[in-house]
């Protein structure tokens, strides 16, 4: 697979967003597509694909990939796929972080899992994923889009299940308190 593509950066995508929601399904939560690609078409999508400052084409493009529920609570996800072995960061375009963050800032529950080049998957909610680094004057050379990206630190992620035990773990504290 080609990653200096825009197919093959999207087939990687979408196989790691299927692989994240199959994990997530196998816990018991129920995804919902959500992600700009389930509803626009390429024409928008082209008009739309270089503008990151606007907020409105923001929150269109940068939609998290899946909506994912369980017990009553649910929360977005956005699925990344690390490409470059042997990094202590992982990779997010600053638009995408930028709208995860301004749904946080507003109540809204925003996921965030990283699939690193060894398949392992790591994830946290976005406020608590430490920036390591805004790359976005060197975007050039970058792998792939060539859009602004921030580095996130590797140590801010938990493995995927002890992420998942920790979000279920409060869940049943909240109903021991009722």
């Amino acid at each position: 697979m080609d990653i200096y593509t825009f197919q093959g950066r999207t087939e990687i995508g979408k196989r790691g967003e299927a692989e994240l929601r199959f994990i997530l399904e196998q816990r018991g939560y129920i995804t919902i597509p959500f992600g700009q690609e389930n509803y626009l078409n390429n024409p928008a999508h082209e008009q739309l694909r270089h503008i990151h400052d606007d907020p409105t084409i923001r929150a269109i493009r940068f939609a998290p990939d899946f909506i994912a529920i369980k017990g009553g609570k649910s929360a977005y996800w956005d699925s990344k796929v690390n490409t470059v072995p042997g990094t202590p960061n992982f990779t997010i375009e600053k638009a995408d972080y930028q709208e995860l963050m301004a749904r946080y800032s507003k109540g809204e529950r925003c996921n965030v899992g990283f699939r690193d080049t060894d398949g392992t998957w790591h994830a946290n909610s976005i406020e608590n994923l430490s920036v390591a680094g805004d790359l976005s004057a060197i975007r050039h050379l970058a792998h792939g889009s060539m859009t602004p990206f921030l580095l996130i630190r590797k140590s801010s992620t938990l493995p995927l299940h002890e992420y998942l035990d920790s979000l279920e773990a409060i869940k049943i504290e909240q109903m021991i308190l009722f």
